[in-house]
């Protein structure tokens, strides 16, 4: 039998995105907000952006580990894309629940949150240096 060699660190890669996938839609379904408790300005937006931001860098990091061959620009780009498709399909879900309410807003603040992440943390290719 020809079985393909596993790879350490798979737990450490995929987990996290994961993890934080199947939180983001727990907290996105249950009644109520379990974040009341903090109030300023546009909550909801900023926390929105965190989630998904810190839901791209665990999608990089997944990516990252999945496919090796992959460019440091089609890992991050793939990673903002997906934890964008991720918010608009919290924000289709909760159209359907009775307790929560769907908004475009949301979704544009998930991706906003995606590409702020990505820009933050993206290791740009460092310039040759010019040889004397």
């Amino acid at each position: 039998m020809n079985a393909r060699p596993r790879r350490s660190g798979a737990y450490l890669a995929l987990g996290p995105a994961i993890i934080w996938l199947v939180t983001t839609f727990y907290l996105g379904s249950i009644d109520g907000d379990p974040t009341d408790p903090i109030r300023f300005e546009l909550k909801d937006k900023v926390l929105h952006a965190i989630a998904f931001g810190l839901m791209q860098r665990t999608h990089y990091r997944a990516f990252q580990f999945l496919f090796p061959s992959w460019t440091e620009l089609r890992v991050v780009v793939t990673s903002v894309v997906t934890a964008s498709l991720a918010g608009v399909a919290l924000e289709l879900w909760q159209a359907y629940l009775p307790h929560r309410t769907a908004d475009v807003f949301d979704a544009l603040a998930d991706t906003a949150g995606a590409i702020l992440f990505a820009l933050l943390f993206f290791d740009r290719p460092k310039k040759a240096e010019a040889s004397a």
